[in-house]
């Protein structure tokens, strides 16, 4: 039966934690990627945190193994990595020939990553935050949905340089090394670096090729950091890194299970570089001064066998001669230029007799993404080039009414160009004005706790559909607007002993941006797939999230989230395909990767002085693949524990993530049958994310 999440799950878990609280302290948590670094207490967001000790208690040594501790975050596959993640309903799940701009904002120390999660490894990360809802004054465009900002940990922080081993079954490995250094006698320079190697071979065997590794991982990725900080004024930080991540993609069966039967098996490829240079100072007593310049250039290669077998498959069956066999290869180029000047107010220029705080910024950005496509089915390769700018004016007002009640004024202007050009000769250019902003009240009710509301706007500009078989007016598609309300509450204990945050939404989706797909038969029975973008009426996305962490005792500490999401269309009827000739009414339906609950449960107990016992529970609802079909995923409960024993200076720990071996479906489809020997009768196919993986890591700091 499919297990189902309830919200007294998570209310037990918390009564009985804070029956058993007692003096030992949580972190204070400091959000760092506002306008100003703000205490997570008195932040008029949603927005979760984690660091490197998190991820390091589930062995996670990329974003994806942590998105799961998250409320109301979801990813799809579709590729070796998590590569696209849904907050609150909202986000996209894959990308083929479409140039797309990204519902999540995805920020490595300032450099826009949007679109390319592949490269999001965690070794020597100071900390991930998760901001859920739109973020349209801060982050503009690229940010309907959310914002992930990585801040990798800097040099000048007294932060200890580490060694770290790991090795796991399915050839799990992975070598990491950081170190800073002083560069000067004055202690005003500072470098450091971080290098970490990682890979395994899967968790899928290759029949065909009698394989275990095709789809395998490779990933190497490299950071270093130079800071220079005479005072406490001013501030020059340079930011450089470089991933290379040659994985393979070898991931959907005909039969649902972990054996493929490919003969060409894809991949997975990203070689990114990408710099950025911070400069901070006080022009005066009343005005401070913040700009940043960030470049990225990206190369990815996503390829895979679309047959998922052998052209004599189906030799000895009624459809013997029906095969077809085709590879489907995707080269991509993708340069981001951004800048972000902004002027603010120091504790001397605060406006209206010292009582308002503001900021005054210019945003611009410029993407290209540049494709080539080689198709077996092309009689040549298909290019396109998508050039999109983006100059945006913003400012905020934060008026302290009293020494309690805070009002925060937000807005910003975007002016949106794009340029669309391909080999078939379709030229599509847009010039958009899009604006976004906030309204936003925060209410200490007491020292440590606090009430806020907040009303805000997001938006994502429109784009193109490139498939030439499209009908004239299917061929863009428009700028999808997101009109979001929250309140929620945030505590402390006095004793600082127990954190929790939550959060009520309503969000109105207005011409919602929806990825559908129609069929086209080939003439050996076998089917092609045209994906492409329209804008639906609307949909509305509400729920509820809780996040909590606490120390119950000295030995215990206690953490979790649960999430609720109701996310669904007001009115769509969905392309016919092969499943529904008819199409599908959608209406009232609950959205794409958009899971109803979501809840995370994690207990830590110290004992014998250095040991150290970790267990937790994550748990999702089901949830459907796509827009376009009925195929869903089934709901589960995964378990994960570690035991570490921690020395001076060295941490060895013992670790395993679903432990009990389910086979959890991260990417589906139901609209189409890929299977000769079945006349190609539609059927379901997914993908797995990991089974049972477990390890062992060793850690050393000096």
């Amino acid at each position: 039966m499919p297990t189902r999440i309830t919200l007294p799950f998570v209310l037990i878990a918390m009564v009985s934690a804070i029956a058993h609280a007692n003096d030992n302290g949580v972190e204070e948590i400091l959000v760092k990627g506002d306008f100003r670094p703000t205490d997570l207490l008195n932040s008029p967001l949603s927005v979760s945190v984690f660091d490197a000790e998190s991820a390091a208690q589930r062995g996670a040594s990329h974003l994806e193994e942590m998105l799961n501790t998250l409320p109301n975050v979801n990813f799809s596959a579709g590729s070796n990595r998590a590569r696209y993640i849904q907050i609150r309903g909202i986000g996209e799940r894959s990308q083929f020939k479409e140039p797309i701009n990204p519902s999540v904002g995805l920020l490595v120390d300032s450099v826009d990553m949007s679109g390319l999660g592949s490269m999001a490894t965690l070794f020597d990360v100071e900390q991930v935050e998760v901001y859920r809802g739109p973020q349209g004054t801060q982050f503009g465009a690229n940010a309907l949905a959310g914002v992930i900002n990585f801040q990798s940990v800097a040099p000048l922080t007294n932060a200890p340089s580490k060694l770290a081993l790991q090795a796991g079954n399915y050839g799990t490995y992975g070598v990491a090394f950081a170190h800073g250094v002083g560069l000067d006698s004055e202690g005003q320079w500072g470098a450091r670096l971080a290098v970490q190697q990682q890979g395994s071979d899967g968790y899928y065997r290759n029949d065909t090729l009698d394989r275990n590794d095709t789809n395998g991982r490779d990933e190497l990725t490299g950071r270093l950091r130079v800071r220079y900080q005479p005072d406490d004024d001013t501030l020059l930080d340079l930011s450089l890194f470089k991933a290379d991540i040659d994985n393979g993609y070898d991931a959907f069966t005909l039969d649902n299970s972990r054996t493929t039967l490919s003969d060409a098996p894809g991949h997975d490829r990203q070689d990114a570089n990408g710099a950025s240079l911070r400069a901070a100072t006080t022009l005066s007593d009343k005005v401070a001064f913040e700009a940043t310049l960030a470049i990225a250039d990206s190369d990815s290669e996503y390829g895979y066998d679309e047959d998922w077998a052998y052209p004599t498959l189906a030799a000895g069956t009624d459809f013997e001669g029906w095969e077809y066999s085709s590879f489907d290869n995707y080269l991509r180029n993708q340069q981001t230029r951004s800048a972000d000047w902004r002027f603010l107010s120091t504790d001397n220029g605060r406006l209206f007799n010292g009582h308002s705080d503001w900021v005054l910024g210019y945003y611009y950005l410029e993407r290209d993404q540049d494709l080539r496509r080689q198709y077996t089915y092309l009689d040549g390769d298909f290019t396109s080039a998508y050039r999109t700018f983006n100059r945006a004016l913003y400012g905020q007002l934060d008026s302290h009414l009293s020494d309690t009640l805070t009002v925060s004024v937000g807005m910003r202007r975007d002016s949106w160009t794009a340029d669309y050009i391909d080999s078939t000769d379709l030229v599509i250019g847009s010039d958009q004005s899009l604006w976004g902003g906030k309204l936003g009240v925060l209410w200490q009710v007491a020292p440590n706790s606090s009430l806020f509301a907040t009303l805000s706007r997001g938006y994502k500009p429109g784009g193109v559909n490139t498939d030439g078989s499209l009908p004239a007016a299917e061929r863009d598609f428009g700028t999808e607007t997101l009109d979001s309300i929250e309140a929620g509450y945030k505590w402390r204990s006095n004793d600082g002993r127990f954190n929790a945050q939550t959060a009520l939404f309503h969000a109105k989706r207005s011409d919602q941006q929806v990825k559908g797909a129609f069929v086209l038969p080939r003439e050996d029975g076998s089917t092609e797939f045209v994906d492409y973008i329209e804008n639906a009426a609307s949909g509305v996305n509400r729920g509820l999230e809780v996040e909590f962490q606490w120390r119950a005792s000295d030995a215990l500490a206690l953490d979790g989230s649960f999430a609720y999401l109701d996310a669904t269309f007001d009115e769509y009827l969905a392309p016919a395909t092969q499943a529904d000739p008819q199409g599908l009414d959608l209406s009232g339906r609950q959205q794409a990767h958009a899971p109803k609950y979501q809840a995370f449960l994690q207990g830590e107990y110290s004992f014998a002085s250095r040991w150290a016992l970790v267990v937790s529970a994550e748990a999702k609802e089901a949830f459907y693949f796509s827009d376009r079909h009925n195929a869903r995923s089934d709901a589960y409960v995964l378990w994960n524990a570690q035991l570490a024993y921690r020395a001076n200076s060295w941490t060895a720990r013992v670790w395993g993530r679903n432990l009990s071996d389910k086979d959890v479906a991260v990417r589906g489809f139901g609209s189409f049958g890929n299977d000769p020997r079945t006349g190609y009768a539609v059927g379901q196919y997914v993908q797995y994310g990991e089974p049972r993986v477990l390890g062992v890591s060793l850690e050393w700091e000096w």
